[in-house]
């Protein structure tokens, strides 16, 4: 009789680069949220005042940041009035910042296969 043995080598590392995974996945989503405030701030019409000194990131959760243009009037600028055309900064800036983000979290999970492939085959 012949017994075939099969092993997954390398299991505990493995488990242990699938949780370093949500760490660096963590780490890419805060810097998308403070790269879009940074655009933000770098688009705003106005370099100056409290426009610029209020706009900031805010984490909700380990996953979950907002952008914050924290002043009564940042919506009339960005979308406009009767009076005045809109800027539409904020559209900008997701806009530009998009490809960046989606590129950083592709590099995440590209390491995290890279990694765990390495892991498994020892090449």
């Amino acid at each position: 009789m012949s017994l075939i043995n099969l092993a997954l080598r390398g299991a505990e590392q493995c488990a242990r680069r699938i949780e370093q995974l949500e760490d660096d996945f963590a780490d890419a989503w805060r810097q998308n949220a403070e790269d879009l405030t940074g655009m933000v701030r770098g688009l705003e019409p106005i370099q100056s005042g409290a426009m610029l000194a209020n706009t900031y990131t805010q984490q909700l959760g380990r996953f979950q940041f907002q952008t914050m243009v924290d002043v009564p009037y940042a919506s009339f600028v960005n979308d406009g009035t009767r009076h005045m055309a809109p800027r539409h900064f904020a559209e900008q800036a997701v806009a530009a910042i998009t490809p960046v983000a989606v590129a950083r979290l592709e590099a995440v999970v590209d390491d995290a296969q890279s990694s765990l492939r390495t892991i498994v085959t020892g090449s």
